[in-house]
């Protein structure tokens, strides 16, 4: 290995920390972000970094909506045992745009034909 590379994962180890601190961090960002403050910083971040963004070609941007996953998952959120609810609430957000196009398409009353 390169000394860059010995460098980097030395500095890695240290940033890491124990466990303990893992844990702490993770609550220091829920906290952060969970206040109406936050959730509007949050949702501004994410913006700001392309996470709902279709990315180009551009190295650049992906990086930046890389950056914006590793926060979530910082602040607990994408982890491998939140994908079902991930995806159920995904499906929710879809539901209430099929609906609303729907409703729009043959009215209210046929809509509730539909349910």
């Amino acid at each position: 290995m390169s000394k860059l590379t010995d460098t980097y994962k030395q500095l890695k180890e240290r940033l890491n920390g124990k466990k303990e601190d893992e844990d702490r961090l993770q609550q220091d960002y829920y906290l952060t972000f969970s206040s109406p403050h936050g959730k509007r910083v949050l949702s501004h971040m994410l913006s700001e970094l392309h996470f709902f963004d279709e990315l180009q070609d551009d190295g650049e941007e992906i990086v930046l909506a890389s950056y914006a996953r590793r926060v979530l998952g910082h602040i607990g959120i994408f982890r491998a045992e939140n994908i079902e609810g991930i995806v159920s609430q995904i499906i929710k957000y879809g539901e209430k745009a099929v609906n609303v196009k729907t409703a729009q398409i043959v009215g209210e009353e046929g809509l509730r034909r539909f349910k």
